[in-house]
C-alpha cells in the first residue's frame, strides 16, 4: 500500500501543480525543454523518499509521456472552478521536507504559485445569484 501511494506522488506532486500553472498536459510537459527539467528537480525532491520504493525519475517521465495529452486532475478542478487538492498532492511533500530539513526548493516555489493561482482564480466564478443574467423567481 505503501509503494502504491509513493509511487503515485511522485508524479502527482511534480505533474498536478505545473500542468495548472502551464495549462499543459503531461505529454507536453515531458517534451518541452523548460517544463521538463522543473518536473525533473521536483522529482529529484521527492525521489529520496520515492527511491526506496523502487521509483525512478527516468522511469515516471516516460511513463507520463506513454499516457498521453490528458489534462491533470489539478488542472480539470482549476479549469472547472472547483478547489484543487493542493495540500494533499504538493503541501504533503513541503510539510514532510520541512519536517525532515529536506530542501524542497522546487516544490515549494510551484506549491507557493499554485496556492496563489487557487486564491485569484476563485473570484473569477461569481456565486449564481449574482451573475448578471440570473433573474430569482417571484416570490424567492
Amino acid at each position: 500500500m505503501q509503494k502504491e501511494i509513493w509511487v503515485k506522488l511522485f508524479g502527482n506532486a511534480p505533474f498536478n501543480p505545473v500542468s495548472a500553472l502551464t495549462r499543459a498536459t503531461p505529454i507536453e510537459m515531458v517534451r518541452d525543454s523548460g517544463v521538463s527539467v522543473l518536473i525533473r528537480r521536483i522529482m529529484q525532491e521527492v525521489e529520496l523518499d520515492s527511491r526506496k520504493m523502487g521509483m525512478e525519475i527516468d522511469q515516471r517521465m516516460a511513463g507520463a509521456e506513454k499516457i498521453g495529452a490528458h489534462k491533470t486532475p489539478m488542472l480539470q478542478d482549476l479549469e472547472a472552478g472547483r478547489p484543487m487538492k493542493l495540500g494533499a498532492l504538493v503541501g504533503a511533500v513541503v510539510e514532510l521536507g520541512e519536517r525532515l530539513n529536506l530542501a524542497r526548493q522546487h516544490t515549494g516555489t510551484v506549491y507557493s504559485s499554485v496556492k496563489l493561482l487557487a486564491q485569484r482564480s476563485a473570484p473569477l466564478r461569481p456565486p449564481r445569484s449574482s451573475h448578471p443574467g440570473f433573474r430569482r423567481p417571484p416570490g424567492k
